[in-house]
């Protein structure tokens, strides 16, 4: 494995799992820019003590907005909030040790059919044949591009919402990347609407 690759896959596994510091200020101009190309709005936050600086992109998509966030001491974050048509939960990450302990002492767990993607992501549903449906082989193919950390899709019933938020590795840092991730959200928006998930 050549050195600049092993640096990039260890930055982004502290980085991303321990959310350690990473100086937001040098994405201030990609934001703004990324905000423009998808008529958003971008905005600059500080915590009231100002030791931490947030960015934020709101982005109109159909009848949504998707809600991009990062800061210096938070990964990059993907939200958008729909109103609900069904009970509906989902959970794709990373597998680690604890997954694999799980998947041994028989916890049922969601496979696409494809090995690279059930080799690297554990998916977990209370719907297995809808997840399946959801999962398309282009929002595989972003998952796996782009190694996101987590997405999670869930439903309260109370307020009759469903959430969509994902984690995404802060080591991003190009506009192509960006726009790619604001493409993989679009295309799970569509699917959510698609399978009557949201309305």
């Amino acid at each position: 494995m050549k050195t600049k690759s092993k640096d990039n896959i260890l930055k982004q596994i502290f980085v991303t799992r321990t959310l350690g510091f990473l100086d937001i200020s040098a994405k201030r101009e990609l934001f703004s820019e990324i905000s423009k190309l998808f008529s958003g709005d971008f905005t600059i936050k500080h915590t009231v003590s100002y030791d931490e600086e947030i960015l934020n992109i709101s982005i109109p998509y159909k009848n949504w907005r998707i809600e991009i966030t990062e800061s210096d001491f938070r990964p990059l974050k993907f939200q958008v909030s729909f109103d609900s048509l069904q009970d509906f939960e989902l959970i794709i990450s990373w597998k680690d040790i604890f997954d694999k302990i799980l998947k041994k002492i028989g916890k049922p767990e969601i496979e696409v059919g494809r090995k690279d993607f059930d080799d690297h992501f554990v998916i977990k549903s209370n719907k297995s044949d809808l997840a399946k449906q959801l999962i398309s082989e282009e929002i595989q193919n972003y998952l796996l591009k782009y190694n996101v950390y987590s997405i999670s899709i869930e439903t309260d019933q109370k307020s009759n919402k469903t959430s969509l938020i994902s984690v995404i590795s802060r080591i991003l840092d190009d506009k192509k990347s960006y726009e790619d991730m604001i493409i993989l959200h679009q295309l799970l928006i569509d699917q959510l609407y698609k399978e009557k998930i949201i309305k």
